[in-house]
């Protein structure tokens, strides 16, 4: 709690910066308007309070200020001015634009934003439906008996909605590297890796925090210990792994947050995406098969670990709780499984942005598409609609088909919309009523997600008493209404400001590195140059210079010598050679001329 307390001040403290000169501006005018309505002998003596205060400040002005050392005066400069931006980070005016605004890279993707509100939310209802079996119902049969319609099959199925999600990441984040090679032609790896590794974990540490030690004290019941006990215990065992991503490597059971796991896979998709975009530019076809080999492997290991372990990515009637934690085990938590939909999101962005951003086909082959689209998703839920009903019969090689096919079909199915679908920044700009909120929900979905468990476990922890099963137990409308509620004071206290500063912070670090690395390369070019310099007034040993053969000036003998020499040889020059000694006999013919005459 002291934690949060000191959030607000700070979000305060950060809400008077930015307003301070408006609240001088609105002192200033009470003051003046106070002073106006006072007594006449009051208005006197504050004149004269105010011809003292002038004369105070004229003798101040007089005085000489001692100077300051430069390097002390930038370097405060500098602290001043990281404080402050550190200050502004917390700014709810800055949050509240950044999260309602209709601009950025984003506002191209309409459909990716429908994607993430529309996933968290069936993700909450398969929450929902997993806590509801710890719920004691009187009326079960009627719990059995809702479930058991094909309807269900929408909540039964939450890996689908998870790979939407990863699709949507990898799609994004091929979309941010591809523009920045095409920039600077070249990828800053450790600075990308350190940004996305460093997204979560914030929000993730804060979220896990309330779980492990402030969440256990604020309820009790036969269910709390068993449920909100339990997982502040598996909390404060695991939260370490957090720090380095790699919640996922234990076991689902032993894991106090399902969506960390799925933000830990996230982040070790996120290695492919630098290597392809890479591949890309460089060497397109070694690329297509780093591609396909990958595809190729993601989609046999989930069909052999499905045939192999008896698994199921479908909660079908009847299924044990070991196959549950088997295949959370073996394909949820695990990187090589979920693959399928992250490389579906890198090619799409790949074409996409190839394409310049307009992606067209054939006329006639855009309704076949369509209807291929619209099979394609029948297939993803109808398939797995047989396992709802309580005759159903599990088969391995249904099962594992099913594993194998399924993300991949859905995964296309999504890119084409993408690729196909008409709304694009134009139609957010005509809508910015309808745009606005869902760009908001948007924004906002890793706090919702991580705040959906929150509320839901100490929701079903807090049954103190046996009850009736309705629906509002798999759709509470007041429960949402709290999640979102949660949702932005986290947004607004955790992970908006948290962005900044992480923006901030790592761009410092990485400009400071790179212009350390330009001045050395600049102080190693002046060296060289002074070698350079160096070099070229270099003086030999000797007393003559180095490209002479003559001790010393050449005599007139020699100078004759070499004028016969260079007469011999026939050259172009010749004449210009020979022309300083023809003047010279034309002079002396004259001169012995003129004599004779006298």
């Amino acid at each position: 709690m002291s934690v949060i307390f000191v959030l607000l001040i700070i979000l305060l403290s950060s809400l008077v910066w930015e307003k301070w000169a408006w609240l001088v501006e609105h002192v200033g005018r009470l003051r003046k308007r106070s002073s106006e309505e006072a007594p006449p002998a009051l208005q006197e003596k504050g004149e004269d309070q105010v011809v003292a205060e002038t004369e105070q400040t004229d003798q101040a002005a007089e005085k000489p200020e001692l100077p300051t050392p430069v390097a002390a005066t930038s370097t405060q400069k500098t602290a001043l001015n990281v404080l402050l931006e550190l200050l502004r980070a917390f700014s709810p005016l800055r949050t509240a634009q950044a999260l309602l605004s209709l601009e950025g890279p984003h506002i191209e993707y309409p459909l990716l934003h429908m994607i993430k509100v529309s996933s968290t939310l069936m993700l909450y209802i398969s929450l929902k439906y997993l806590m509801a079996g710890h719920l004691p119902l009187t009326n079960r049969d009627s719990f059995v008996q809702t479930v058991e319609s094909y309807w269900s099959v929408l909540f039964r199925t939450p890996l689908l909605y998870s790979d939407a999600l990863l699709l949507v990441s990898g799609f994004l984040a091929t979309n941010q590297l591809f523009q920045e090679i095409e920039q600077k032609a070249q990828i800053h790896l450790l600075k990308n890796v350190l940004t996305k590794a460093t997204r979560t974990l914030p929000i993730i540490y804060a979220v896990l925090s309330v779980q492990t030690w402030i969440l256990p004290h604020l309820g009790a019941g036969p269910l709390w210990n068993a449920l909100v006990g339990e997982n502040a215990r598996l909390c404060s065992k695991q939260m370490w792994r957090n720090a380095f991503s790699i919640q996922n490597v234990v076991d689902f059971e032993e894991a106090c947050s399902p969506l960390t796991l799925q933000l830990a896979v996230d982040v070790q998709l996120y290695l492919l995406a630098p290597l392809l975009v890479w591949l890309y530019s460089t060497d397109s076809e070694a690329g297509f098969f780093v591609y396909g080999a990958l595809h190729a492997l993601s989609v046999a290991a989930r069909y052999a670990r499905t045939a192999r372990e008896h698994l199921s990515t479908t909660f079908f009637h009847g299924m044990h709780v070991s196959m549950f934690y088997r295949t959370a085990n073996l394909i949820y938590t695990s990187p090589v499984s979920r693959a399928t939909p992250y490389l579906l999101g890198i090619g799409v962005a790949l074409l996409y942005r190839s394409e310049g951003g307009s992606f067209s086909l054939a006329p006639r082959l855009v309704p076949v598409g369509w209807a291929l689209s619209a099979l394609s998703i029948g297939w993803c839920f109808l398939s797995a609609a047989g396992g709802m009903h309580s005759d159903f019969v599990y088969s391995t090689d249904d099962a594992a088909a099913y594993a194998a096919w399924s993300p991949l079909v859905l995964g296309l199915v999504i890119c084409w919309c993408i690729l196909m679908a008409p709304w694009r920044a134009y139609v957010v700009l005509r809508y910015p009523n309808v745009a606005r909120p869902l760009f908001f929900l948007s924004k906002i979905a890793l706090p919702l997600q991580l705040a959906t468990y929150v509320v839901v476990l100490s929701n079903t922890a807090s049954v103190k008493e046996p009850l009736r099963f309705n629906f509002s137990h798999l759709f509470d409308i007041q429960e949402i209404g709290f999640i979102v509620c949660l949702a932005i004071a986290l947004a607004f206290l955790i992970d908006v400001p948290a962005q900044h500063l992480r923006r901030f912070l790592v761009e410092r670090i990485f400009v400071e590195s790179i212009l350390t690395v330009d001045q050395t390369g600049e102080q190693s070019e002046a060296e060289q140059s002074e070698t350079v310099s160096s070099s070229e007034h270099l003086t030999s040993d000797t007393p003559e210079p180095p490209n002479t053969i003559w001790a010393s000036d050449p005599e007139e003998e020699e100078q004759k010598y070499i004028a016969r020499r260079r007469s011999s040889v026939p050259e172009p020059d010749k004449t210009e050679a020979q022309a300083p000694a023809s003047e010279e006999d034309e002079e002396e013919e004259e001169e012995e001329e003129e004599e004779e005459e006298e």
